[in-house]
């Protein structure tokens, strides 16, 4: 009997997952993510003071400095009462950077609470760098050229055809599409119960019965979307293509 791999582990989670499954749609970097939900865990520790919901207009006051607010929303997002939610959600509205994408998860964090309770059910997270919308996840795709040319008219051609039929076919969404001399980029959003593997192995297959002018190596990530800097510095690690 073969190890069951990371990746068929999770597939295998969201199909027997029985409670809801909720998706961060916004692009959050990582980095914030991880500071919100350390300050969340940590915070739950503590008691929460019974007269937060009385004190929270501070959020609403420009002079408090952001490390009370945040400290503020993930109080506010810990408490199960619509009007934590509520408040919650009034300043979401209104907040800007760098409190903006923070208010957004305590949004949700909060959400999840609340559903928790009314419909007694299983609440999962799922937050990645990239976010997603429904129940997909959203991916950044980088292809490269085997000869290290620029794709011709053709290859593009072929490339976003294959794309668009398969990933519609498996009930995904292209939303981006770009090519940067032997670079190729692609923006998607990808189902929870798809295999992302054996997706986007079947759309290379594809697209190489036409000249096999892919290499097989390719970048599959959700964390953020790749500048070609970004790629480039990536491409010149030794252990990499």
């Amino acid at each position: 009997m073969t190890e069951e791999n990371p990746f068929e582990q999770i597939q295998r989670f969201f199909r027997e997952f029985q409670g809801d499954i909720n998706i961060i749609n916004e692009k959050i970097e990582i980095k914030l993510q991880t500071e919100y939900f350390e300050m969340s865990k940590e915070l739950k520790n503590q008691p929460v003071a019974d007269d937060l919901l009385e004190k929270s207009d501070i959020l609403f006051k420009e002079k408090i400095i952001p490390g009370i607010k945040k400290k503020m929303l993930v109080q506010l997002a810990s408490i199960n009462d619509v009007k934590a939610y509520r408040i919650i959600e009034k300043y979401v509205k209104s907040a800007e950077e760098p409190l903006k994408h923070w208010s957004i998860l305590a949004l949700q964090e909060s959400r999840m609470l609340l559903q928790s309770k009314l419909l007694e059910q299983s609440q999962v997270l799922i937050s990645t760098g990239l976010g997603g919308k429904d129940n997909k996840l959203r991916y950044f795709f980088v292809l490269f050229t085997k000869n290290e040319l620029p794709f011709n008219e053709l290859q593009q051609k072929v490339i976003k055809s294959e794309f668009e039929y398969i990933f519609k076919n498996n009930n995904s969404e292209i939303e981006e599409i770009n090519f940067i001399d032997e670079i190729a980029t692609i923006l998607a959003l990808v189902p929870l119960d798809i295999p992302i593997q054996d997706l986007f192995s079947s759309v290379l297959l594809e697209c190489n019965l036409y000249g096999s002018f892919l290499k097989d190596n390719c970048i599959i990530t959700n964390v953020k979307i790749m500048t070609i800097e970004d790629i480039r510095n990536y491409l010149d690690r030794p252990d990499k293509i």
